[in-house]
């Protein structure tokens, strides 16, 4: 719904007014979608206090919790992101990307051999889940193994060879490994 309201340009103010005109206004999923709005304009508290009434109706909603772990994450509480993550998955959340949500806020808290394991089950479920492979190669590096973070960086390059993030991943990998001239060809593409 409140991808309709962007896309027709709608203020903040419209989505809320058209909220309160719905029967259910009050309802999760009608806090979840206005945490979502204002989350993707970049008001995490806002976002955050939706989500968090939603979840005051109906705890068990998993998209709330995941999402919740989404802003936290953003505004560095990775551990609390950690925990929403774990709970938007034992409520039945289960794509990729959760996985890899996961992953990312272990890697932020200096746990890699966690996030690797987040990360291998995104990939069972989507083998070709490019950013998986990208958080992959950061935890292989993290945990001095180059010749697997190698593998991961080269992977994510050949998926998405237009972002500048894995060419500098990889340069940063070889400048770890002592051959400085392939990491300043890596860079240069960045």
């Amino acid at each position: 719904l409140w991808y309709e309201f962007q896309e027709k340009d709608f203020s903040k103010q419209d989505f809320i007014n058209y909220l309160s005109l719905v029967e259910d206004a009050f309802s999760t999923e009608s806090y979840y979608c206005l945490g979502v709005y204002f989350e993707a304009k970049g008001e995490l508290d806002e976002a955050l206090k939706n989500y968090k009434c939603a979840l005051k109706i109906n705890y068990f909603h998993p998209h709330t919790h995941n999402a919740l772990g989404n802003v936290y994450s953003r505004l560095g509480n990775y551990d609390s992101a950690v925990l929403e993550y774990k709970r938007a998955m034992r409520l039945g959340e289960k794509p990729a990307g959760i996985y890899r949500n996961l992953a990312d806020a272990y890697l932020k808290i200096g746990k890699p051999e966690l996030a690797i394991s987040q990360i291998l089950k995104a990939i069972d479920l989507e083998p070709d889940y490019a950013k998986a492979y990208k958080n992959l190669s950061v935890a292989y590096f993290q945990m001095d193994n180059i010749k697997l973070a190698k593998w991961a960086a080269y992977k994510y390059v050949k998926s998405v060879p237009k972002d500048p993030d894995g060419y500098y991943n990889l340069g940063c990998i070889y400048q770890n490994s002592g051959d400085i001239n392939k990491a300043i060809i890596f860079w240069k593409k960045t």
